[in-house]
């Protein structure tokens, strides 16, 4: 597999995971609107993520569980970004 195939597969599991997990979060919380938001959102998008940045590797870790960026991410306005619809 080169290069970018693998990190393309690294992106889209990425953010099927993070799919999959707010779906679940959703629908525990009984939240019908975000979890039909979310058959409009593709996992093949890169724009939350920083490639050209720059990144500091002297600094302590900063743990960042699933569970914490859910909430966080349950929080943020339902309404569809059309760069990220499929």
């Amino acid at each position: 597999m080169r290069p970018v195939g693998l990190l393309t597969n690294c992106i889209i599991y990425y953010n099927t995971r993070i799919l999959s997990s707010l779906l679940d979060y959703y629908e525990k919380t009984g939240n019908g609107q975000g979890a039909s938001l979310l058959n409009q959102v593709s996992p093949i998008a890169w724009q939350h993520l920083n490639f050209y940045g720059r990144y500091e590797f002297n600094k302590g870790p900063e743990v960042i569980t699933m569970e914490a960026l859910i909430v966080e991410l349950a929080r943020v306005q339902t309404s569809p970004e059309p760069s990220l619809i499929g």
